[in-house]
């Protein structure tokens, strides 16, 4: 068990946990990371996130946190130095949605990325994020979901996002997901 206050029980693999471990790092925040098994899920997963059983899940305390968009969230209204939610909150909270509902095929995942692609490149104007000149909360769930979707378009042999077709969402992205 973690010897810290504050902790994340989580996977390595999953954007889920990566996006909470980001928004901890950009806090500064002193935290450990416990490895979830997930087969079988440990008594731990069971007990602290009895109605999904997902990960990640976060402790502070004796506080117990699910859901990686509320963790977040929480993070960011417990320590100063907010992370600039850059109004797409909404679009975060449909990804997630999206993400869960299994059945959708690539088409469906663009036409759902397309209002977020839409939302956020409104935004840019060359700057370093995805909303504003400092990192949101929309940068830190895109973020942590790049590397997945790549795998998705090589894993269907189609893109998902064309760098001709958006240039300035590859100008911010660059440097960060290369």
């Amino acid at each position: 068990m973690a010897k810290n206050d504050l902790w994340l029980l989580g996977a390595w693999f999953s954007p889920f946990a990566l996006r909470v471990q980001i928004a901890l790092n950009l806090k500064g925040l002193d935290y450990e990371v416990v490895e979830e098994t997930l087969n079988p899920k440990s008594e731990l997963l069971l007990k602290s996130n009895p109605v999904h059983k997902k990960i990640p899940v976060f402790f502070h305390g004796d506080k117990v946190i699910c859901e990686s968009a509320i963790i977040v969230e929480y993070i960011d209204e417990s320590w100063s130095s907010g992370i600039r939610p850059c109004g797409m909150l909404y679009w975060l909270k449909q990804l997630i949605k999206m993400m869960r509902q299994r059945s959708h095929t690539l088409w469906e995942w663009k036409k759902h990325l397309r209002g977020w692609k839409k939302c956020s490149t409104s935004a840019v104007k060359e700057r370093p994020t995805l909303g504003g000149d400092t990192i949101g909360i929309i940068d830190i769930a895109f973020g942590s979901l790049w590397s997945w979707m790549r795998v998705i378009e090589e894993m269907n042999e189609r893109k998902v996002f064309d760098e001709a077709k958006n240039p300035a969402f590859f100008f911010i992205l660059g440097d960060s997901v290369s």
